[in-house]
């Protein structure tokens, strides 16, 4: 196993998904949101794409600030910025009150399969 040292300035993809209350208003939602990009714009992260998944039942019951939740609304951003960003925006994610659970992820590269690879793949078949 081999480490890979990363130049100063490279900038990487990340998935960020984030639980938040099933009780607020959109009013209230619109709001978070709002504190949320600027947490993100302070610590010089940039959003490459949102979407929203919805509101979804937990598969178990969370507890945060002393309320339980079974349901929430699922946030799912893809973010870019350079490596040493990211411990103080996970910092500052995690001690936002109003986030019930969150999970900040490398992002895949896809990457496209060469052509031999997927005529090799067919005769097999």
């Amino acid at each position: 196993m081999s480490l890979k040292i990363l130049p100063k300035k490279e900038i990487r993809s990340y998935e960020l998904t984030m639980l938040l209350p099933a009780s607020l208003t959109s009013d209230e939602m619109t709001t978070i949101l709002g504190e949320l990009r600027e947490i993100l714009k302070k610590n010089k992260i940039a959003i490459t794409s949102e979407a929203d998944w919805g509101r979804k039942n937990l598969a178990y019951t969370v507890k945060r600030q002393g309320v339980r939740h079974t349901e929430a609304n699922y946030q799912h951003w893809v973010v870019s910025t350079a490596p040493k960003q990211i411990a103080k925006c996970e910092f500052e994610l995690h001690n936002f009150p109003r986030i019930i659970r969150h999970l900040l992820v490398l992002a895949e590269e896809v990457q496209a399969a060469p052509a031999e690879q997927k005529e090799t793949v067919e005769a097999a078949k």
